[in-house]
């Protein structure tokens, strides 16, 4: 977990010193280290759900969010209530 700044906070409308969840993953193809991913979630969001958990999540990060009622592409803005999607 750290605080937004300013490559996270174009993208999810976190400001600056907002706590985020940072998942990381190194993927690899054929035992060798392939792709690096890094999602930033509002903290409030995602606290206390399968998206704070080290493990991976089944059904992907991208669905499970969806199953919470947030779509891809969507800018949310958890602390505040807002939720403006683009």
């Amino acid at each position: 977990m750290g605080a937004g700044h300013s490559r996270a906070g174009a993208h999810t409308d976190l400001e600056a010193g907002d706590l985020v969840l940072v998942r990381r993953r190194l993927r690899f193809v054929g035992g060798q280290p392939w792709s690096t991913e890094d999602s930033y979630c509002p903290d409030d969001l995602v606290k206390n759900t399968l998206v704070a958990e080290p493990a991976d999540i089944p059904e992907g990060v991208i669905a499970y969010m969806a199953s919470m009622g947030y779509a891809r592409g969507e800018r949310v803005r958890s602390s505040r209530g807002d939720r403006n999607a683009h």
